[in-house]
């Protein structure tokens, strides 16, 4: 999203780009190191993300369709970057009051959920092995 509206306000693709991987960078090490407090659920993650990419869409879609073919492409890009904005926010504030996603404590109860599904290639290269791995 701040990748996008900074190639809205400079015309240079690699601004853009430039800001839009800082961005990202600064945003996962943030993530990594809020995400325990915070504690969302995938769910609540699921939302916002949805939000965001459905604001992006109904906004730029609006601004290209009543532009039709005068639509630039700086005005394209800022309607997407405030579309964005504005969805995130409000999925953000629907979805406050929705279950944290504490870590589970002691053990698991269930001898399955500590199984994984595995697919390897087989040493001929003729086909796949499928296999479940995990501790017992």
């Amino acid at each position: 999203m701040i990748g996008t509206l900074a190639g809205a306000i400079d015309k240079k693709i690699d601004t853009g780009m430039l800001v839009a991987g800082i961005a990202l960078n600064l945003g996962a090490i943030g993530g990594a190191l809020l995400g325990a407090q915070v504690s969302p659920s995938i769910a609540r993650v699921r939302f916002i993300d949805l939000g965001g990419l459905c604001g992006g869409l109904l906004v730029g879609g609006l601004y290209w369709a009543l532009e039709n073919r005068n639509a630039r492409p700086q005005g394209v890009t800022a309607s997407l970057a405030i579309g964005m904005a504005a969805r995130i926010a409000t999925a953000w504030i629907f979805t406050r009051n929705m279950e944290e996603d504490l870590p589970r404590t002691g053990p698991v109860q269930n001898a399955m959920a500590r199984m994984l599904p595995t697919i390897a290639p087989a040493t001929s290269g003729a086909g796949l092995v499928v296999g479940v791995a995990g501790a017992l």
